[in-house]
Parts: C-alpha cells; sequence; structure tokens
C-alpha cells in the first residue's frame, strides 16, 4: 500500500510568465468562468517553477543510501502551452501539454491534461470528450464554487475511501483530493485569474514521489 502525503502551497501573490493575445471563445452561456477562462485559450501558454522527489529501494543501486533506499531531486521551469481549444454542445474543452526539459513531471500530472467547463464547472477528464461530461467523478469545480469537505467511505473495506476539500484561498479556489485504497494517494490543484496556479502530488510506499509546481513570478 502507498500512501501519500501532500501539504499546500502558498500561492498569493504570484504573477504570471504567460503568453495570450486572444480570448476565451465568447459563448451565450456563462462558461467558462472567468476564474479558468484562460484555460480555454489556444496558444496560451505559461511557465511554472516545479520540483520533484523520487525514491525506491535497490540496495544494488551504487546510488543507494546505507538502508538501500536512492532518492532523485529534480528541479526547474516547465512551460505549458494550450494546444487545443474545442466547442463541444454546451460545453468547451481544451487540452494543454508542458515542455520539462527538467524531468520534473511523472505523465499525467497536471497542469498538463484535458480540461472541459460548463455551465455547471470545470473538469479534467482523461481523453478528448465529445459531449460534456455529467458525472462529478472527474470535477474539479462546481460553479460557483462552493467550499466543502466531501468524505466518502469505501462500504467494503473499512477505512478505505476518498476526501475532497474544496477552499478558497483570497482569489483562488484549491481542491485538495486524497484516497485511501490499495494504491493510495493525493493530488492539489489551485485555479486564479483565469488559470492553474499551483499544484502538487506525492505518493509513499515501495517507491515514492512529491512533487509541487508553482506560477512563476515575472
Amino acid at each position: 500500500m502507498r500512501v501519500l502525503f501532500v501539504s499546500l502551497i502558498a500561492v498569493t501573490g504570484c504573477a504570471s510568465s504567460r503568453t495570450a493575445t486572444t480570448k476565451a471563445p465568447a459563448s451565450a452561456t456563462s462558461y467558462p468562468a472567468k476564474l479558468y477562462a484562460g484555460l480555454f485559450v489556444k496558444g496560451a501558454r505559461h511557465t511554472y517553477t516545479a520540483e520533484s522527489k523520487r525514491s525506491h529501494w535497490d540496495d544494488q543501486d551504487p546510488r543507494a543510501d546505507p538502508h538501500g533506499n536512492v532518492e532523485e531531486t529534480f528541479a526547474g521551469s516547465i512551460s505549458c502551452t494550450v494546444t487545443e481549444v474545442r466547442e463541444l454542445p454546451s460545453a468547451i474543452a481544451s487540452r494543454i501539454e508542458c515542455d520539462d526539459p527538467s524531468g520534473v513531471l511523472i505523465v499525467g500530472d497536471a497542469p498538463a491534461g484535458i480540461y472541459v467547463a460548463t455551465a455547471d464547472g470545470l473538469w479534467s477528464v482523461p481523453e478528448m470528450p465529445r459531449v460534456a461530461p455529467t458525472s462529478t467523478k472527474y470535477r474539479l469545480f462546481a460553479w460557483p464554487p462552493v467550499a466543502a469537505d466531501i468524505q466518502e467511505p469505501d462500504p467494503k473495506n473499512p477505512g478505505w475511501g476518498t476526501t475532497t476539500t474544496i477552499s478558497q484561498n483570497g482569489a483562488l479556489w484549491c481542491r485538495y483530493f486524497t484516497f485511501i485504497a490499495g494504491d493510495d494517494g493525493d493530488e492539489q490543484i489551485c485555479v486564479g485569474d483565469g488559470i492553474v496556479v499551483s499544484g502538487s502530488a506525492s505518493s509513499a510506499g515501495g517507491s515514492s514521489y512529491e512533487m509541487s509546481y508553482s506560477l512563476a513570478k515575472t
């Protein structure tokens, strides 16, 4: 079983290193909300500072400590670009891809990903959709966002389950998600000023991984 630990990041007062000259596509409805509208501007680019730490056990590795643990640390800048924007029925979707020359992120880590906005909120989904999502499984924030602490225990496995905490931090809204299961984990994402401002993820067990990123200051 892997157990993940993640700490909230202080993200107030960050200015972006960004490139964007166009506006999000106009809509007759209320999406995308201003809070995250920049995620749907094709060609918009934002730079983040990021760091990660990974460790695993291998007592044959010359880098191992006396207990056989091998630890690697990565740090650098990542540049993330909105590479695709699609209009969907009652929704808009985008794909964000990140250039990560220092190898800080693991494939699938935010801020890269596929995002969908509807009049009801913001989603992060595993693949580009053809229709607007309706399940709350992949929803990051409802619109308008509401502070919440939602616990969903696994009825078949005592002690297992998920917790989702939605909180406001000044002009930002953050989602902190944890799950306890055969593989345990958690992750955080904060949005504000139209974009993803910061986030983190971590895991621990036979191997461990800690990662955090925040919008670069100009």
